[in-house]
C-alpha cells in the first residue's frame, strides 16, 4: 500500500506514448490517456488503486502513472494469489465497505486506510482469506455474464461478425447512395410532447421516466405515477435537441419531444435516430432556446431513398445490421478470449 506519485498533468498530457496515465475519474477505468513518462513515476500493474478524493476504485492491470498523490495504490503481500479476479473481488469487497464514508471533504487517506477492514471469505478453521474461492467466485460471474452476452447476440441475430453480401454490399454503397430530404411531421405525423412532473411528486416503480440530458440516456427516474405511456421503438428528443432510441416504454415531461416511429423495423429507426440527432443537436438549441415539439414537425432530414423517391427502411435496417457487426467485432475478440480463459479455470 502506497500513495501514487504526484505528476503534474501538463508534463506528461501532451506527450503521447502506451502508458496508461490514470486519474480518479470514473470512465474508461480511471485512464485519461495513454503518454510517456520517466520509469521513476511508474507505479506497479496488477493493483487497485483508489482515487483519494473522488473513492474511485479500478483495477490496474499494467504499469501506469497517476496526477496525485492522493491516489492510494494497494498490493496484496500474498503475491501467489495476487491474481486479477482475487482483485476484482476485494475491490467489490471494498466498494462496499467504505461506501457513503468517505466524501471530497473526508476523503480516504493513507493514515486512514490502514486502520480500516474489510470483511472477505475465509478458509475454514483458520483466519486466513480464501483466495482461491474469491477467484472461483468472480469465475462463475464472468461465466454468467458471458452467456447473458452470447444469449442476447443470438436473440439479436449477431452470433458472429461475419458480414453478408448484402450488408457488405449496404456499407460500400453508402456514399454514393442517392438520399433525399424529409420532414418528419410528414412521415410520421406530429410529435408529441409529455408533460412536466417534479422530482418531488414522483412515486417510485417501474416506469422509465425520461427528461432532458445525457446520463443515464436522459431516464432520471423511474416512477409509479399514472402517465401517458410512450411504445417502445419510438425516438425522443430532448429539449437541447438530442435524440434516442427507446427500445422500452416510457413515460416522458416536457422537455422531450417523441417521434412515432413504432411501426418501423427496429434497425430502421436506429438509423432514423441518427439522422434526427445530426440534424437536430448542430448547436441551435440550448437552455436559452429549447427544442419542442413544434421544433420536431419542422426537421427536415437526410434518408437514403428508393427508386420511387421514398425512404428506404429496408437499406436502412440493411446499414445498421452492418454496422452493429463492425462494432461488436471487438466484444466477440473479448467473448473468445473470455471463454478461453474459463475453460482453463
Amino acid at each position: 500500500m502506497k500513495n501514487t506519485h504526484s505528476i503534474l498533468q501538463r508534463d506528461v498530457v501532451f506527450s503521447r506514448g502506451d502508458i496508461p496515465y490514470v486519474t480518479a475519474a470514473t470512465g474508461n477505468n480511471g485512464v485519461m490517456a495513454y503518454v510517456r513518462c520517466p520509469k521513476e513515476w511508474l507505479e506497479d500493474g496488477n493493483c487497485i488503486m483508489i482515487g483519494g478524493k473522488t473513492l474511485t476504485f479500478t483495477y490496474q492491470e499494467q504499469d501506469f502513472c497517476s496526477n496525485d498523490s492522493h491516489n492510494i495504490v494497494l498490493y496484496l503481500k500474498d503475491t501467489a494469489h495476487a491474481k486479477k479476479r482475487v482483485y476484482l473481488f476485494i475491490m467489490s469487497a471494498l466498494k462496499a465497505s467504505f461506501r457513503n464514508r468517505y466524501t471530497w471533504g473526508h476523503s480516504i487517506s493513507m493514515n486512514r486506510i490502514q486502520k480500516e477492514y474489510v470483511c472477505l471469505p475465509c478458509r475454514t478453521r483458520c483466519s486466513l482469506p480464501d483466495f482461491e474461492w474469491m477467484e472461483r467466485f468472480i469465475a462463475r460471474w464472468e461465466e454468467m455474464f458471458l452467456g447473458k452476452l452470447n444469449n442476447y447476440l443470438s436473440r439479436e441475430g449477431l452470433a458472429d461478425a461475419h458480414l453478408s453480401e448484402i450488408e457488405e454490399s449496404a456499407w460500400k454503397e453508402h456514399g454514393s447512395r442517392p438520399f433525399a430530404d424529409f420532414c418528419l411531421s410528414d412521415l410520421f405525423g406530429s410529435a408529441t410532447r409529455g408533460k412536466r412532473l417534479k422530482s418531488e411528486d414522483r412515486i417510485p416503480g417501474s416506469l422509465p421516466f425520461v427528461t432532458a440530458g445525457e446520463a443515464e440516456e436522459g431516464v432520471s427516474a423511474f416512477i409509479g405515477n399514472e402517465v401517458a405511456v410512450f411504445p417502445r421503438n419510438t425516438i425522443t428528443i430532448d429539449m437541447f435537441g438530442s435524440a434516442k432510441y427507446r427500445n422500452f416504454a416510457y413515460g416522458c415531461d416536457d422537455h422531450a419531444a417523441v417521434i412515432h416511429t413504432e411501426k418501423l423495423p427496429q434497425r430502421a429507426v436506429l438509423y432514423l435516430t441518427a439522422a434526427i440527432h445530426k440534424a437536430a443537436h448542430d448547436g441551435t438549441f440550448s437552455y436559452a432556446r429549447n427544442f419542442y415539439a413544434k421544433d420536431a414537425d419542422a426537421l427536415h432530414i437526410m434518408l437514403p431513398v428508393t427508386k420511387k423517391g421514398d425512404p428506404d427502411y429496408e437499406y436502412m435496417s440493411t446499414v445498421i445490421s452492418a454496422v452493429q457487426k463492425m462494432t461488436l467485432r471487438p466484444v466477440m475478440k473479448y467473448r473468445n478470449q473470455k471463454m478461453q480463459a474459463l475453460q482453463q479455470c
